[in-house]
């Protein structure tokens, strides 16, 4: 099984943007309402910056941390993550829910 990390680190900022609209994330924040929102990445051809959240019970899972992605308000800096192999998955067709 690929590493989560190196897979998600082929992904770029228009493949995780794509991903959103594809599964119809609202593309406003959560907290203010605001439609300013970032990717983070440095562009849209750019790799995506993938953070390394740690996991309390590693023995559950293969290794001690989940690679995710983030979704950043520029108005008052709400943050949400996605978890990175779920991207992944979608973009290399390997989703299996009705919503694609």
């Amino acid at each position: 099984m690929p590493n989560a990390f190196e897979e998600a680190r082929k992904l770029k900022g228009k493949d995780f943007h794509e991903f959103l609209v594809a599964k119809g994330v609202t593309l406003a924040c959560p907290s203010c309402g605001s439609d300013a929102l970032a990717i983070m990445a440095d562009g849209p051809e750019d790799q995506l910056h993938v953070m390394a959240f740690p996991i309390a019970e590693p023995e559950r899972i293969r290794g001690n941390q989940a690679a995710m992605l983030a979704l950043s308000c520029r108005n008052c800096g709400h943050v949400r993550h996605f978890h990175a192999i779920t991207v992944v998955d979608w973009k290399e067709g390997r989703h299996d829910t009705p919503e694609g």
